[in-house]
């Protein structure tokens, strides 16, 4: 008797000392299907996260803006790389983003001129024109990680900060490419805020007749598609509606620039732009383009009809 209890103990001692081959199959297999449903809320969430820093960044962009009109009772400009010192409008609002430290390094060179070496361009600003700021960038772009750039045009082979975030130029035709007002980038004016030669005509709040929570001020896009991105570079700080929202050529032409220096984003469906009364909106890619080109004029007496920022 007492050895058949023996037996029998064994017996029950090796099945309970673990997983079948076959539970074991089971539960991986249960374990893979829990991971597959949940990456793609994980991964929305991460990208949920990531819009809503760049929101804030656009916003924070816009209410510099705001503080600069009120301290200086203008729109921010920029210097032409030809004759100035090249600073683009985004040098002028450091101080109203927490950002003196690089704008007191900068500032004493904003008088010089670029091509003689002087303004942005003066080997004492290296350093500087390489120093990112993470306001400026867009944590969802697939390059995000890629801060400083030697490929920007006027910069090549020189280190400098890159940004995502452009103003507006409005719906002008760069190079005569897309669909818009005659090129007019190089000229005293444009149909936006932000455009190369804006230091030749200053611009006010009151100047907006289209109305402040109807025209853009800045939105997104993406240096990989655009060699115009340099942070500080009064070349790299604009872009235009001449192409429709996330014009992405496969493969992308970054130095073409009559059809990169336009709005894209890596936001899936549309881009964050925001206009110059600081809200933030979600701009689907399929917006009409009419509406999309109207809302970045800042006086062209046209009626954006059912659009809700």
């Amino acid at each position: 008797m007492r050895g058949i209890m023996r037996r029998r103990c064994r017996a029950c001692s090796n099945l309970d000392s673990g997983f079948t081959l076959v539970e074991l199959l089971v539960v991986i297999a249960i374990i893979a299907m829990l991971v597959t449903l949940l990456l793609p809320a994980v991964q929305s969430a991460r990208e949920a996260a990531r819009r809503t820093q760049c929101s804030n960044n656009l916003k924070q962009i816009a209410l510099a803006v705001q503080n600069f009109h009120s301290a200086r009772d203008r729109i921010p400009d920029s210097h032409n790389y030809e004759e100035l010192s090249s600073r683009g409008w985004t040098c002028l609002i450091l101080p109203f983003m927490e950002e003196q430290a690089i704008y007191d390094v900068l500032e004493p060179y904003f008088n010089g001129k670029y091509p003689q070496n002087t303004g942005l361009n003066h080997p004492a600003l290296t350093a500087a024109m390489a120093q990112p700021i993470p306001g400026f960038r867009c944590p969802s772009d697939a390059s995000a990680s890629l801060v400083t750039s030697t490929d920007q045009y006027q910069w090549t082979g020189r280190e400098v900060a890159l940004t995502n975030y452009k103003g507006i130029i409005g719906n002008n035709k760069m190079g005569g490419a897309g669909v818009g007002v005659e090129d007019c980038h190089r000229s005293p004016d444009c149909p936006g805020l932000f455009w190369r030669f804006s230091f030749m005509k200053t611009l006010r709040f009151k100047n907006i007749s289209d109305g402040l929570s109807k025209t853009f001020l800045a939105g997104e896009d993406l240096p990989r598609y655009n060699f115009h991105s340099a942070l500080y570079h009064g070349n790299g700080t604009y872009s235009s509606t001449h192409f429709p929202l996330n014009y992405k050529p496969d493969p992308p032409m970054p130095a073409d620039w009559p059809t990169s220096i336009t709005f894209r984003s890596d936001h899936t469906g549309g881009g964050l732009f925001c206009f110059v009364d600081a809200t933030v909106s979600f701009i689907n890619d399929q917006i009409d383009f009419g509406t999309y080109q109207a809302l970045s004029t800042r006086a062209g007496e046209d009626l954006v009809r059912g659009y809700t920022p």
